[in-house]
């Protein structure tokens, strides 16, 4: 029993590398907090309509997410949010593509999440704030070298929990800013970030 429950917590252990990352955006969002706090009182904020509807569009990268020799990641995610009061309700599809065409078939990783989660920060410039849900991810990824640029490949499918936090600069209807994510699961845990456009009912 010991040893399963080892199994799974080494599975689902992300790479080192997203702790780094993690703590590099932590820092960049508190600076990016602290300037939105300052330049709206709370007032201002109680005063806004309190049911906002968000559609982010982002393009960005998995770093160190692909091991093959060449690989890079490719992230593409569209997002759908709809907030009441400080609550958030998001539904995201993330896709984790290997854009690398020497080594085929190109590994993958391919999300569908809904989420729940807080507006931490909101101000008259923009917005911080942070999510946990359950999600659905299905992937390739390549296994063994069996022969000179092919490799076993290895289709998965799990049940997964995603995180997001987010930064975004926004107007009524339009903002810009960056998406950070994860996928914890015991297929592929994945993290990454996009830059998205947002459009809609933003303040």
């Amino acid at each position: 029993m010991s040893r399963d429950l080892s199994d799974l917590m080494n599975s689902m252990r992300m790479p080192r590398k997203f702790g780094n990352s993690f703590s590099s955006m932590v820092i960049l969002f508190s600076l990016i907090g602290t300037g939105v706090g300052r330049v709206a009182p709370q007032s201002n904020i109680s005063a806004r309509p309190q049911n906002l509807v968000r559609f982010n569009l982002g393009l960005g990268t998995s770093p160190g997410i692909f091991k093959t020799v060449g690989s890079r990641a490719l992230d593409l995610g569209a997002i759908a949010s709809y907030q009441r009061g400080d609550r958030i309700h998001t539904f995201r599809i993330i896709d984790v593509y290997d854009f690398n065409m020497s080594w085929g078939p190109s590994e993958y990783i391919l999300e569908y999440s809904f989420l729940f989660g807080l507006s931490l920060i909101r101000g008259e410039m923009g917005y911080i704030s942070a999510g946990i849900g359950i999600g659905f991810v299905r992937g390739r990824r390549h296994g063994r070298v069996i022969d000179y640029e092919k490799f076993q490949v290895l289709p998965f499918k799990q049940i997964g929990m995603p995180l997001e936090v987010q930064a975004f600069i926004t107007t009524p209807y339009f903002g810009f800013g960056p998406y950070f994510f994860a996928n914890i699961n015991r297929g592929w845990s994945t993290y990454g970030y996009l830059f998205c456009l947002q459009f809609g009912k933003l303040q």
